[in-house]
């Protein structure tokens, strides 16, 4: 069950404790965590006033009580007023859209016929990313926001297992690297040469059908990975005084090329 954030319920409760100190917090945690949970699992805005009545439509149809429904809309939009803050900010203009990025999504996610189910589990999963990162525009998001996510996820939700796999698969495509169209065999064996961080483009050599192609790298990792090749330079200058074996090479290039294993371009 998806539950409100933490900084948001302590918010709310903090003015009930302040405003409303009659008000049973036990019972609008439960109010609100229930709504959320409808919401998160429908992809629905939890700060739209039709959400609220879409909600309450539902409680009416399994038979939900008057009374108790009376009292849970008048919590909610309690909730809503005091929390709006929390709301989702509009995109800027410039820039990928959350919503454009979801297109996206069903589009290569029907392009690569992949089941409507792995659709609607990764785009659960996406949304919930969005609304942990508060709606931040997606031209800005890096690895560190995956990263402190799915420790979220791992952490503070305890999800399961399965749970947090589908989360990372999820980010992976959405983000890391289906976003510049990468194969996950692809990325396992790009080398230094295939980046081209003057053009902010990858080449891929030997990929799928022995074909050769480039691809733009995406903005969002840009500071990551010219991170990694700081840290590689100096791993490759360390094992180059310590004297250190040689990577590896493609289809027995070491035979050819004697010294190549040794170079800065292919180490991976």
């Amino acid at each position: 069950m998806y539950q409100v954030p933490n900084k948001i319920l302590f918010f709310y409760l903090n003015y009930l404790k302040n405003h409303q100190p009659w008000a049973d917090q036990k019972n609008h945690t439960k109010v609100i965590n229930n709504y959320w949970d409808h919401c998160e699992r429908n992809n629905i805005d939890k700060f739209a006033n039709k959400s609220i009545s879409h909600y309450f439509d539902l409680l009416v149809r399994f038979g939900s009580k008057s009374d108790e429904i009376n009292t849970s809309r008048e919590i909610l939009r309690l909730f809503q007023q005091v929390c709006r803050e929390f709301a989702p900010k509009p995109a800027p203009e410039s820039g990928l859209t959350w919503e454009e990025c979801y297109t996206k999504l069903t589009n290569l996610i029907s392009l690569k016929q992949y089941s409507p189910k792995t659709l609607s589990s990764y785009k659960v999963r996406i949304r919930q990313f969005e609304n942990y990162v508060n709606n931040k525009s997606p031209t800005g998001l890096s690895a560190k926001d995956a990263e402190n996510f799915l420790t979220w996820l791992t952490v503070t939700k305890k999800v399961a297992a399965s749970t947090q796999n589908v989360a990372f698969n999820a980010l992976l495509f959405f983000l890391l690297m289906y976003g510049c169209g990468l194969r996950l065999s692809e990325a396992v064996n790009s080398r230094v040469h295939n980046f081209n961080l003057k053009e902010w483009i990858l080449s891929v050599q030997s990929g799928k059908g022995d074909k050769a192609r480039a691809l733009p790298l995406p903005k969002a990792l840009k500071k990551e990975i010219e991170e990694k090749f700081w840290v590689l330079k100096a791993l490759h200058k360390d094992d180059l005084k310590a004297n250190a074996g040689p990577v590896v090479l493609p289809k027995a290039l070491d035979s050819k090329y004697k010294n190549a294993g040794r170079e800065l371009a292919w180490q991976c």
